[in-house]
């Protein structure tokens, strides 16, 4: 049965901007081979001969990641197929940054390698409401198991205590993509004692043994205190962010059209020797979204309160690094 679904997405894209496949399935359909490649390009070309005269015919394909240099040394057309490892987990390779997937989230870290070889681990800590003064903590990670749903998809299902909740991660040869989906209705910020009118609903992830990326500001929300950031991680951006709901029961949200998309905030925050990056959006763009989704069980822990992140947070606590269609579990 299709319900409603809602969508906190991010994603990290190429430095490069993204391009438009030209002519591609005609070029390769009608007899042409590859007679140059470069990071972001292919050239295809054939000759034939007309009238007596040899005539060269060429096409360039354009795409970001098209190709990556594999392990011999030669660049070679990227792929984004996710494969399982012999030791647990799942790994994206053949493109030009890498993704490592664990086979259980709460043990482990989602690890990118970008393309000038930064490494990027993470872990989602939980959701929070927060109404400027206030943090409350409404859901946090708990033990899932991944589970490879589509060639280029992990699935965390129902990854939290507190709120039924995926984490849905999507590489890309052009990038990677990680999306929390609710899926059920959380109660309000007012149930926890927070301000309806100035709450925002956010998602709270841990950067492990990760340089500080280059912070350029970017949108603006004067009414909620939020300034998103985007995010430079050499090679890789991380962009600006969206929620959104969509109907189905398919693990990769489709996005729907820009104009009902709710920006996302991003900030990146040092708390206690720890790196947080705090994601946050109004609980009011969303409202209709949320009021749509299931109704979860009532409050029976509503959690501890504390400061404004702005001057202090309680997070949980750190836990050690460990290293579907078909409904593969990544273990």
């Amino acid at each position: 049965m299709k319900g409603i679904q809602l969508v906190l997405g991010r994603a990290l894209v190429l430095a490069t901007a993204i391009l438009t496949v030209v002519n591609s399935s005609r070029a390769q359909s009608g007899g042409y081979t590859v007679s140059e490649r470069g990071p972001d390009f292919k050239i295809l070309q054939k000759t034939t001969v007309e009238n007596g005269t040899n005539r060269v015919h060429r096409y360039i394909q354009l795409e970001t990641g098209l190709n990556y240099t594999n392990s011999s040394g030669q660049l070679t057309e990227s792929s984004d197929q996710i494969t399982l490892l012999p030791t647990g987990g799942a790994a994206a390779t053949q493109g030009q940054h890498q993704v490592y997937f664990p086979a259980d989230i709460y043990n482990g870290v989602i690890e990118v390698v970008t393309p000038d070889g930064r490494h990027l681990k993470s872990r989602p800590c939980g959701v929070t409401f927060d109404d400027g003064s206030n943090t409350v903590f409404i859901a946090t990670l708990k033990s899932a198991q991944g589970y490879l749903t589509s060639s280029n998809i992990v699935t965390y299902r129902d990854a939290f205590d507190g709120i039924r909740a995926d984490l849905v991660c999507q590489y890309r040869r052009g990038g990677f993509e990680c999306d929390l989906v609710l899926r059920q209705q959380p109660a309000t910020p007012g149930q926890y004692g927070l301000d309806n009118a100035f709450s925002t609903l956010q998602m709270v992830t841990e950067f492990f043994d990760t340089a500080d990326p280059e912070q350029i500001p970017a949108a603006s929300d004067d009414w909620y205190g939020l300034q998103d950031t985007t995010l430079k991680f050499g090679k890789l951006t991380m962009t600006h962010g969206k929620a959104f709901a969509f109907n189905g029961t398919n693990s990769a949200p489709q996005t729907p059209d820009v104009r009902t998309q709710t920006p996302v905030y991003k900030s990146w925050v040092h708390s206690a020797g720890r790196t947080f990056l705090i994601e946050s959006v109004p609980v009011f763009d969303i409202a209709e979204d949320l009021n749509a989704l299931p109704l979860t069980a009532s409050i029976a822990h509503p959690g501890s309160r504390t400061t404004h992140l702005a001057s202090r947070i309680s997070f949980p606590p750190a836990h050690g690094i460990v290293a579907c269609t078909n409904q593969i579990l990544l273990a």
